[in-house]
């Protein structure tokens, strides 16, 4: 990394836990307890709307009187004045316009589904009525549609006849039937029974459209500036179960379905980020290999030149959250060492720089207008301001 880039942060939103209570024996002050957590609150998913106006971010809280997390959407002025409660719900994106903002709430039939707020009068709209919940929203450049993720149940291809339960019975739930090498990950059990497919609904409500088919998982969709393609990561290979640390990147035309591959190199290519002109591709990349661990490389593509980089970024800690500029100009992402998360700044045809600097971890989560970064930020020298949103100029 080059010598830091001197830059401002600007504290707009601060959340901070209720103070300890006094605590027996041997605890000492400031240690972090259970009740403490109980108490702890965050905020996260901060966006700023186009004109650079406003941010919107999700604040999550403990209901501790019904033993589950709560989370809703709060806006504020840019500069961190009039902050105030929107609605229940997280994960917010402002429309191309500024004029609403998509977000997930719970809605019927069950679960999380896609609402939209107009922020002219503050009314909402249930957008999506499924039976699996939606996740990565994604407005379409013209903000007539959105995008989203959701898992699709497989077709079993063989059935276990069982005899009819008496009524009453208390029998054994029925058995669970398992067809995939990957079925359970540590600390979620067992994996939903299907694949996650691309769909995109019209942002006034209606019937969701898949557009991607097959037995094969795709990753969060990206748009393109002309809204006629959407750019994922996965791998639509026979047997992709089997095929460790593997995934390329595709292109699917959203009236056609049309699906075409961008790349296909050993390892993994994944998170594709179309630059705002829509004449590049960032994304994040691993060499395939036997190591328990790997750190990615930044890599970025001209969508003009063909199907391989342009220009690669080697990074030695590993990055996350890419985002460009306004202009196309710079990608922005985050890294983690030591503790410590940090922004750097990747200039078209220049040099990689250093944004941010000291005991902190800066989550990078959106970029304005003049290259204003917003993201969230806890700091060691200020430990009861947990989390915050935070603005700060990179240039």
């Amino acid at each position: 990394m080059h010598k830091s880039a001197s830059v401002a942060l600007l504290f707009l939103a601060a959340v901070h836990p209720a103070p300890l209570p006094a605590q027996a024996g041997s605890a000492k002050k400031g240690r972090l307890t259970l009740d403490k957590l109980l108490d702890w609150e965050s905020v996260a998913a901060a966006r700023i709307s186009p004109d650079g106006t406003q941010i919107v971010f999700t604040r999550s809280w403990t209901d501790k009187i019904n033993d589950r997390m709560q989370s809703e959407l709060r806006i504020m002025n840019a500069d961190g004045k009039k902050q105030r409660f929107l609605v229940k719900g997280s994960s917010p994106r402002w429309s191309p316009d500024g004029t609403r903002i998509a977000y997930l709430g719970e809605g019927k039939p069950k679960g999380k589904q896609i609402h939209v707020l107009w922020l002219e009068d503050r009314s909402t709209t249930q957008i999506t009525h499924t039976d699996q919940s939606p996740s990565g929203i994604r407005w379409s450049p013209d903000g007539e549609s959105i995008a989203f993720g959701m898992q699709v149940p497989e077709k079993q291809p063989f059935s276990i006849k069982l005899p009819k339960r008496p009524k009453g019975a208390k029998w054994a739930k029925d058995p669970k039937i398992i067809t995939r090498l990957k079925y359970r990950r540590d600390r979620r059990g067992y994996n939903p029974a299907g694949y996650r497919h691309i769909f995109v609904v019209n942002a006034t409500g209606g019937t969701p459209r898949q557009i991607t088919k097959g037995d094969y998982n795709h990753g969060a969709p990206s748009w393109a500036k002309d809204g006629n393609t959407i750019y994922f990561s996965g791998l639509r290979e026979k047997d992709a179960d089997w095929k460790l640390r593997e995934s390329n990147l595709y292109t699917v035309n959203v009236a056609s379905g049309e699906i075409a591959q961008l790349s296909k190199r050993p390892g993994s290519e994944f998170g594709p980020v179309p630059s705002p002109d829509g004449k590049m591709l960032a994304y994040r990349s691993s060499p395939k290999n036997d190591d328990t661990y790997n750190v990615s490389d930044i890599e970025i593509m001209n969508l003009g030149g063909g199907r391989y980089p342009d220009r690669t970024i080697r990074m030695d800690r590993q990055p996350s959250g890419l985002t460009w500029s306004e202009d196309g100009s710079t990608l922005y992402a985050t890294y983690r060492d030591s503790g410590t998360s940090h922004v750097f700044a990747i200039a078209m045809g220049g040099a990689v720089r250093k944004i941010t600097s000291g005991a902190l971890q800066f989550r990078l989560t959106d970029v304005g207008k003049n290259d204003k970064i917003i993201g969230t930020i806890s700091s060691a020298q200020k430990p009861r301001d947990i989390y915050s949103i935070v603005a700060a100029n990179a240039k």
